[in-house]
């Protein structure tokens, strides 16, 4: 007999031997035990998760001599004849080949005739999604109202293709992701069965990379196995072209600490390898919202995570603030898209990599508020020095001036404070905060006015999508003084250079954080 691969050897043949779908599991086998089985049932989900071998085990319930019963026997000539694909009532059928309404039609004027030696006729149609609009109206009829006799399974990794007429008819059963402990698991188990040897760090790195595929990890263990008699972590990734765990970690903590040199070291190192840079990009960004995610609940015990990462996060996560680890995780994902395009993957990489590295050195508006904030406090204030002016009598007429009430500060200056609704808006919208840096605030009466010169009109657009947040804060902050926002922009330039001279200590401070120049002087009116 020629070689059977896993992947078809290892088949599960009955419910209990599905991995990672318990769900879906006790959802049918309920089903059969109360006696309330679908006519029709959509399956769906990713690739290598068990929906065909569902359905098929699902088949083999429902005909088993035995049955209809919640687990088949697979030794009678009902399981037997479905397992080895010879049973004349259960008709597996490819969508992706057989999605005419020619083909639609046979179905139909097959469904009529009764089962030639089990109790259901069941129809299994893989990929269904890849049916014609055609051939999905003329199986409606018969998908709402088939034979008592006929059973329908879809199966489907793209669910969203399959009409809502469609689904309507039939119980969809999402099937989820294998969880990478399942999967591994499961590999050891068959591992031990089949007399093969895997470290370890192999069995964690096949589980990983299948994505959630049980079927993937099948054909790459398969693979692997092929190669050497032991298999190792580094057998591996040399024959999958997987990036080494460690050299992923390290480039990680190389950007987050903004070791540019570091960098391009191990850049180059990957380089060498043969890695696929997207590969590694998918890989650093998987750890990045790891991170967050532990920064966030605290917690490192987190199911996916291998005793290398853990190790990592433990020694990181400290040192690092969920900003800091968000700016750098936000511009890997920005990077996405120049990669798959670019004419130079490791240029387009490696300049991608330093930018992300410069992100945790750009402080933001509220960093910069509590630093000039925490300055003005230990600051001596110095006061004003008086000068001596002779004594004089006044006069009546100044005796009347001092006797009217002295007016308020004009309600646009005391209730408007354009740089805490920049902080304000920041603890909401971090983009928009931004690019309110670049506008310039004009209150006229109960309206503020943001414009946007030549240089930076481009943020105009974005401001107004965002502009009811922004409304709320203002609001808000002046107390409902200001009850409308509007943004123009304006061709003049308002970046005129001015000399830096002179400045107060305060205002160095404010400069040098956010690298910006005076560019307007006015004096205040006394």
């Amino acid at each position: 007999m020629s070689y059977l691969v896993l992947a078809r050897k290892w088949r599960p043949q009955g419910f209990d031997d599905l991995t990672g779908q318990q769900t879906i599991v006790k959802i049918l086998q309920n089903a059969i035990k109360q006696g309330r089985i679908a006519h029709a049932y959509l399956f769906s989900g990713p690739r290598g998760v068990g929906k065909t071998t569902t359905a098929r085990i699902l088949a083999k319930a429902l005909n088993c001599q035995n049955g209809p019963t919640h687990e088949p026997c697979n030794h009678c000539d009902a399981c037997n004849a479905i397992t080895e694909g010879r049973s004349m009532d259960v008709i597996e059928i490819d969508g992706a080949s057989t999605n005419s309404v020619e083909h639609i039609r046979q179905i139909r004027e097959q469904v009529r005739y009764a089962p030639s030696s089990s109790r259901y006729k069941v129809y299994i149609i893989d990929e269904v999604h890849m049916l014609s609009q055609s051939a999905f109206n003329a199986l409606l009829k018969t998908l709402e109202e088939p034979p008592e006799h006929v059973i329908f399974i879809l199966a489907t990794t793209e669910p969203h293709k399959v009409p809502v007429t469609v689904q309507s008819r039939c119980q969809h059963l999402p099937f989820r992701r294998i969880a990478t402990e399942e999967i591994r698991k499961r590999l050891e188990r068959i591992a031990q069965e089949e007399g093969l040897r895997l470290t370890d760090g192999a069995l964690e790195m096949i589980s990983r990379v299948s994505e959630g595929s049980l079927r993937d990890a099948l054909t790459l263990l398969d693979q692997v196995s092929a190669f050497t008699d032991e298999v190792t972590e580094e057998t591996v990734q040399a024959l999958i072209g997987v990036t080494d765990t460690t050299k992923v970690l390290n480039l990680v903590r190389a950007v987050l600490g903004g070791q540019r040199e570091e960098i391009l070291k191990l850049v180059e190192e990957v380089y060498e390898t043969g890695a696929d840079f997207k590969a590694i990009l998918s890989d650093m960004v998987s750890v990045l919202r790891t991170m967050l995610v532990a920064k966030i609940t605290r917690t490192i015990e987190l199911p996916e995570l291998t005793e290398t990462q853990k190790l990592f996060l433990k020694d990181t996560i400290p040192v690092y603030t969920e900003e800091e680890i968000f700016l750098v995780l936000n511009e890997l994902l920005k990077l996405e898209g120049p990669l798959k395009n670019a004419t130079f993957p490791r240029i387009a990489f490696e300049m991608g990599l330093l930018r992300a590295s410069m992100a945790t050195e750009m402080k933001t508006v509220s960093k910069v508020l509590e630093r000039l904030e925490e300055f003005l406090l230990e600051s001596p204030q110095k006061e004003p020095e008086e000068r001596a002016t002779p004594v004089t009598a006044p006069s009546a007429e100044e005796m009347k001036k001092t006797e009217e009430p002295v007016p308020d500060e004009a309600p646009e200056a005391a209730a408007f404070e354009w740089d805490a609704v920049i902080a304000t808006v920041e603890e909401d919208d971090h983009v928009l905060a931004s690019r309110l840096i670049h506008a310039q605030p004009k209150v006229e009466g109960s309206t503020l006015k943001l414009i946007f010169n030549g240089g930076h009109s481009i943020h105009a657009d974005s401001v107004k999508k965002d502009i009811g947040l922004l409304r709320d804060v203002v609001s808000r902050l002046t107390k409902g003084r200001i009850k409308q926002v509007l943004v123009e922009t304006t061709s003049q330039s308002f970046n005129k250079p001015i000399n830096n001279n002179g400045l107060s200590e305060a205002e160095k401070l404010i400069l040098n954080n956010l690298g910006g120049r005076i560019v307007e002087r006015r004096k205040r009116d006394v």
